[in-house]
């Protein structure tokens, strides 16, 4: 009886349920385990998913990876960098900023959180502003 009533519901429960995202882009042909030894001391093993383009909640770029804090379970971090922050950085900079080097700031934003907070939530989405791009892009001399 449940399992009918379970059966009816579950179209319904699908039709409202947001569209899936957008397959990932840039995937590595192989996968591969890198570790990043965090300013609080803290060791992450962490994989490069891929990126893809991101509608809400502001468009833009969303580079994915997977975390796994030493021997604990894993958690998925999104870096998003939006639209606006790419063309605001344009602006102030004189330059488009290249698909690679856009992959570059969202790693190092995200080695930049991993030093701050010793525990990031299961799917964080941590969004990269103008400021920390800049501050970024002027480390990595690019």
């Amino acid at each position: 009886m449940i399992k009918r009533l379970l059966q009816m519901f579950t179209p319904a429960v699908r039709a409202k349920c947001l569209p899936a995202p957008e397959p990932l882009r840039g995937v590595p042909p192989v996968r591969r385990l890198k570790t990043y030894r965090a300013d609080t001391g803290f060791s992450w093993s962490y994989y490069y998913e891929g990126h893809r383009l991101e509608v809400a909640p502001h468009p833009g770029q969303a580079y994915l990876f997977t975390l796994q804090p030493g021997t604990r379970t894993q958690r998925q971090v999104t870096i998003a960098i939006p639209e606006r922050t790419l063309a605001e950085a344009r602006e102030r900079m004189g330059s488009a900023i290249a698909s690679r080097e856009s992959y570059a700031l969202a790693k190092m934003y995200l080695f930049s959180m991993l030093d701050r907070e010793e525990q990031p939530a299961p799917d964080s989405r941590w969004e990269l502003q103008v400021d920390a791009l800049i501050s970024i892009w002027e480390q990595l001399d690019l």
